[in-house]
């Protein structure tokens, strides 16, 4: 039997879905914006590998840029650039992530998912109106290590409005 959060949350990313591919105008933006961000990211010089997973000691904080994409920032000014198996509506109002890790509590991989909260996720009546379900689910792809040049020039690419 399904659970009246599990239907509200599905209907919610239904209505979601068809509201952005209705529009051509978006679709053409967001086509712009991942043909930006291929240029940004085909500039890059022998930076390393994308990883599949990240440990919990490499990474110590997160930069939402649009419902795709989040740099993770990491020791000795280390920069990954994540970007989503696809969209994650709410993303960039959201404060928090939860994370749903496969592989265990010390790393976060590609594939494994994620809620986006915000601080007031306890208590959940706090979350109003969606106090019925926790939140989209979202799933993370690899971790492509960027320089803090390409992170700046994601940041312009990307930036709302």
């Amino acid at each position: 039997m399904y659970s009246i959060r599990s239907v509200v949350g599905a209907l919610v990313s239904l209505f979601l879905l068809f509201a952005c591919a209705a529009d051509p105008k978006m679709e053409a933006a967001r086509e712009e914006k991942t043909l930006q961000v291929a240029r940004i990211l085909s500039e890059t010089s022998d930076y390393g590998e994308p990883r599949r997973c990240l440990r919990s000691h490499e990474y110590r904080n997160f930069e939402i840029l649009d419902d795709r994409r989040i740099i993770f920032s990491g020791a000795r000014d280390r920069l990954w650039l994540n970007q989503l198996r696809g969209t994650c509506p709410g993303l960039r109002t959201g404060h928090a992530l939860k994370f749903v890790s496969r592989t265990g509590m010390s790393q976060i991989c590609d594939l494994d998912s994620f809620e986006v909260v915000d601080f007031f996720y306890y208590p959940r009546f706090r979350r109003w109106p969606w106090y019925w379900f926790d939140g989209v689910r979202c799933t993370l792809g690899r971790f492509e290590p960027i320089t803090e040049q390409q992170a700046e020039s994601l940041q312009m690419a990307l930036k709302p409005g």
